[in-house]
């Protein structure tokens, strides 16, 4: 007699974060591989009540993995206080009988705290249910690294680091502007950020930051430079900065 197939509901919940579409296409293929019906409700919680859902067949894995966001789209309800019709409702019961409905034997939820919240009380009523923990901040209980929280480390730490090196750049090519407003305010910001690595005794309150997920300690493990700009970034850059605001004071001297 041949086993009965295994039907397996999966979905997004919560804020957007970087790896969505890989992870549903990660565990699509591990779900395929082995035999299983996977079905992707619609737009989080809300679609599971409203047992919206599309079956995740090898064809509509394709091409996910390079696509942003999530392909299931994704809600912020919570399953125990929902609003439908303007009302605020406890749709337990309705996760419950659409599951049994549709013969599921366990449902995936891809999110954060939230989420994961809502797996609880599911998984309360008598659901298998487990989470992917999702977040860019890396912030669920009993969870090394979160999908997502990476890719927000290696993108969001080089950006603060682009936008204060074009702030040092900006100063000499404001003053020869003539632009003494953005000369004052670039000036601000990175003397803002000097006062910072002052007080943190030369070291960039982003390294310790990131220092905490990681085992690596390369000079340029934060900020994902080449090594050696990494290892004298300080130098190097403060040395511009102080020529450009030399230059500054030359060209404001040269005004008349």
């Amino acid at each position: 007699m041949a086993q009965e197939k295994k039907r397996i509901g999966i979905l997004t919940a919560g804020g957007d974060s970087p790896g969505l579409n890989a992870a549903i296409r990660g565990f699509g293929k591990a779900a395929i591989g082995n035999g299983w019906e996977l079905l992707g409700y619609r737009d989080g919680i809300r679609g599971l009540v409203e047992n919206r859902y599309s079956l995740l067949d090898p064809k509509a894995l394709s091409g996910i993995l390079t696509i942003g966001g999530t392909v299931l789209g994704t809600s912020r309800d919570k399953v125990h206080r929902m609003v439908v019709d303007g009302e605020v409702r406890d749709m337990r019961d309705q996760v419950v009988a659409n599951y049994e409905k549709e013969g599921l034997s366990g449902l995936v939820l891809l999110g954060g705290g939230g989420t994961a919240k809502n797996a609880m009380r599911l998984a309360q009523a008598g659901l298998n249910v487990i989470t992917l923990p999702k977040t860019i901040d890396n912030d669920i209980a009993r969870t090394d690294t979160t999908f997502g929280f990476a890719t927000a480390m290696e993108i969001g730490l080089p950006v603060v680091w682009v936008v204060m090196v074009s702030a040092i750049a900006g100063v000499p090519a404001a003053a020869v502007a003539g632009w003494w407003g953005w000369v004052v305010g670039l000036s601000a910001l990175v003397w803002v950020e000097c006062g910072v690595l002052a007080v943190n005794g030369g070291r960039c309150p982003s390294t310790d930051w990131a220092a905490a997920y990681t085992e690596e300690r390369a000079p340029n493990f934060d900020i994902y430079l080449p090594a050696w700009l990494a290892e004298h970034n300080k130098v190097i850059f403060g040395t511009m900065f102080v020529g450009g605001e030399l230059m500054a004071l030359w060209c404001w001297m040269r005004r008349g």
